[in-house]
């Protein structure tokens, strides 16, 4: 079955309402598709509790109210797909969706005059030495948990870098959970250097959320390990012993004595990449970014990327945060109705212009914290070949560093050697490592790759197929 809409937006976090919304009101018809049984991404949604009430984080809160308000007064214009799952994308900005919950759009083709691509970010996966162990989480999956007043123990120990353990420090210490360590791969001095272009351009709120941080840490007497990361975890859920090694600005042991902590469950996380599977379906053009460690798909200042026709918005190209997320989607909501005859071009560039100005401020921002979270070269070489690299397929990093060593000259090669990728995921964490895996084993610096994009980019009952 095929529906037809002016716009299809694809993605239903901060980004993508604010889109559908500035389209909605321009008097466009919408289709808004999310994989969520409800609107609002991992920090607007309404089942993750705190998003309205969080005294940590009071301009989350304004936010939310605000663009759920702006969605009520124009949802009668906008077609919700929720539970919603995108398969795949074709060049004429035809949109396949399987559902399993609504029965409307459980094999469903949408086909929009402009397609707007919000799909927000996951987190970067670095593979050590017991990561798979039940009870080692990232730190937005056991975030995730701990909102919805899951705890799984009574001593959480927090590694790695960049904003999120900050926010989930904060969540545990609500709900009255002792934080065994923190563990910070950056040094005191570095942290001290990032400081004054970080609080430049950090705006005010976020300031006061990283003093009051701070304080809390301190106030809860935590220990902190700066310097250091996670070498290996033993044990099992509720008796947990990480093994800590100190580093040096390459990310690479600096060979003291190694120190181990205690604890009921770990959260590890090295900051947020784009979630860039749609864009490369839909033949839009990738560039990886050296200084922010990740793949970006190529788009104007007006969000359009390089297939005509097709935007994209949010952390889905750069992580910038929620707010960032919501100007983008407008600017790329006010765009699409300028393209399609319902705004004039003269209150485009004034729209625009105001929200490209917030926008410089917000993308440099997002650098400095990029830049501090992006693991260094050391960290892979301190894991040993038995560790599993691709979850899905149970791929080991000796099973790579053989493949290369038979001659596999490229990630793609791996893939069809080893099956690395080739599992429910598609690669999305394991293709995070695999360009470094490759170097460090060949020892020859090779130009950047990412697997090649296949259908269905999420699981799908062979029916849809058959349909």
């Amino acid at each position: 079955m095929m529906s037809s809409a002016d716009v299809i937006v694809v993605g239903g976090g901060p980004a993508g309402i604010s889109a559908a919304v500035e389209a909605a009101k321009n008097k466009l018809s919408v289709v808004l598709i999310d994989e969520n049984t409800s609107l609002g991404g991992k920090v607007f949604r309404p089942e993750e509790a705190g998003a309205e009430s969080d005294p940590a984080d009071p301009l989350a809160a304004r936010l939310r109210k605000r663009l759920f308000q702006s969605f009520e007064s124009v949802a009668d214009g906008i077609r919700v797909c929720l539970g919603s799952e995108v398969w795949n994308i074709e060049g004429d900005k035809s949109v396949y969706v399987y559902s399993a919950h609504d029965q409307k759009t459980s094999q469903k083709v949408f086909y929009g005059k402009r397609l707007i691509i919000a799909p927000g970010a996951i987190e970067r996966a670095v593979p050590f030495e017991g990561w798979t162990t039940p009870g080692v989480f990232t730190v937005g999956g056991l975030n995730a948990l701990v909102k919805k007043k899951v705890v799984p123990g009574n001593r959480i120990l927090i590694a790695g870098s960049g904003p999120l353990p900050l926010v989930l420090i904060n969540n545990l210490l609500q709900a009255k959970v002792k934080i065994s360590a923190i563990v910070v791969p950056t040094s005191i001095k570095t942290i001290i250097q990032k400081s004054i272009p970080i609080l430049s351009c950090a705006g005010r709120h976020r300031i006061k959320q990283g003093f009051e941080a701070i304080w809390r840490i301190r106030k809860n007497q935590i220990p902190v390990f700066s310097s250091h990361v996670i070498k290996n975890v033993s044990g099992r859920h509720n008796d947990f012993k990480a093994t800590l090694v100190q580093i040096g600005s390459d990310w690479k042991p600096m060979g003291g004595p190694e120190k181990e902590v205690s604890a009921d469950a770990i959260a590890v996380g090295y900051g947020l990449v784009p979630s860039v599977e749609l864009t490369q379906l839909a033949g839009c053009e990738h560039r990886y970014d050296e200084t922010l460690g990740y793949w970006r798909a190529v788009r104007s200042t007006r969000m359009e990327t390089t297939v005509s026709g097709i935007f994209v918005a949010g952390d889905g190209v750069q992580v910038k945060g929620y707010e960032a997320a919501v100007n983008e989607g407008k600017l790329a909501g006010i765009e699409v109705a300028h393209q399609l005859g319902k705004v004039t071009q003269k209150d485009a560039n004034q729209w625009i212009g105001s929200l490209d100005k917030k926008l410089k401020k917000m993308e440099a921002f997002g650098k400095i914290l990029d830049r501090l979270s992006t693991p260094g070269p050391g960290l892979l070489e301190m894991v040993p070949d038995t560790t599993t690299v691709c979850r899905c397929e149970e791929v080991t990093l000796g099973e790579i560093r053989k493949a290369v060593g038979d001659g596999a000259a490229s990630i793609n090669d791996i893939k069809r050697r080893t099956r690395l990728g080739m599992g429910h995921c598609q690669g999305k964490f394991c293709g995070q490592v695999i360009n470094e895996l490759l170097t460090m084993f060949s020892k020859e610096t090779r130009p950047r790759e990412s697997f090649t994009p296949r259908i269905p980019v999420r699981p799908v009952p062979f029916k849809v197929f058959a349909g």
